[in-house]
């Protein structure tokens, strides 16, 4: 498995995507795991339709659809589990996060690290 700390995901996701980033519960809108997709593939995702401001699940899930609509482009394997994602599960928006990391650093090499 791939692991990096809550600490340091935090700085990265502050330094590259969202200076105002507190809490890995809320990657449940999905914004930021469409930031890191984008900025791995730009184009990948239609970032003119996620939803920047999600405040509710409706939006969160469009936003995942959004992000599952890259993957797809891309075909990435991994599997999104938007339903546990989008309830604000701290264990498996830090599991998700982390394949966005590793994916990001195994494309991009140190640009974001």
């Amino acid at each position: 498995g791939y692991f990096v700390g809550r600490k340091e995901l935090t700085q990265w996701i502050r330094d590259n995507f969202e200076p105002s980033f507190q809490k890995v519960e809320d990657l449940a809108s999905g914004v930021v795991y469409c930031q890191i997709l984008n900025t791995v593939h730009p184009g990948s995702v239609q970032m003119s339709k996620v939803k920047m401001a999600a405040k509710t699940e409706v939006d969160y899930l469009h936003n995942f659809k959004c992000l599952q609509a890259g993957f797809n482009r891309k075909k990435i394997s991994q599997r999104i589990e938007v339903e546990k994602l989008t309830k604000r599960s701290f264990q498996f928006n830090m599991e998700f996060v982390q394949f966005m990391k590793c994916y990001a650093d195994m494309h991009l090499g140190s640009a974001t690290a």
